[in-house]
């Protein structure tokens, strides 16, 4: 039986789902990768629903949630940068059981078409450098890297990302 798949904008009703598998998501797929301290930290400050409420509020940040046969399995954030015709995803996650099985480039196409309707060129996101199956993922769905970056987040913590970019 063939599943299906919707892509649809999130608003502040899909908030708690997103924040459920965004903690069931990062406790999965980062130990290893960064301390379970760290992922602590940045699931407070960014997956907190006063956050994700007001990055949907403020208007330039939008979510879209992808599910399957009904059931939420995924999300991705994206808005505008201070560069002209240039759109970033902030958040892209696949809840660990659903992973490598296309739904992460069916979210990638979905923002890239909807921004390209609206002129936008670029699509850049950030990858930590240690998350080998994302940055695999990524190369896959037509990004390459633009440069590395280290970025201090706060409590003693960095991001250690590449900054990846796709043409539109």
């Amino acid at each position: 039986m063939r599943e299906e798949i919707q892509v649809h904008q999130a608003d502040v009703g899909d908030l708690p789902g997103i924040q459920k598998l965004a903690h069931e998501t990062w406790y999965k797929c980062y130990p290893g990768i960064i301390p379970v301290e760290q992922i602590d930290y940045m699931l407070q400050r960014g997956y907190g629903l006063k956050t994700l409420k007001s990055e949907i509020t403020e208007g330039k940040i939008q979510f879209e949630q992808i599910l399957v046969d009904g059931k939420p399995i995924g999300f991705a954030s994206h808005g505008p940068t201070d560069k002209l015709k240039e759109i970033k995803i902030h958040k892209l996650y696949i809840h660990p059981h659903h992973q490598r099985q296309g739904h992460g480039g069916c979210l990638i196409d979905h923002i890239a078409k909807k921004r390209s309707t609206e002129g936008m060129e670029t699509l850049v996101l950030a990858v930590n450098k240690r998350n080998t199956p994302a940055i695999n993922s990524y190369i896959k769905n037509g990004f390459r890297q633009r440069k590395a970056v280290i970025i201090d987040i706060g409590g003693g913590y960095v991001m250690d990302d590449y900054i990846m970019e796709k043409s539109l």
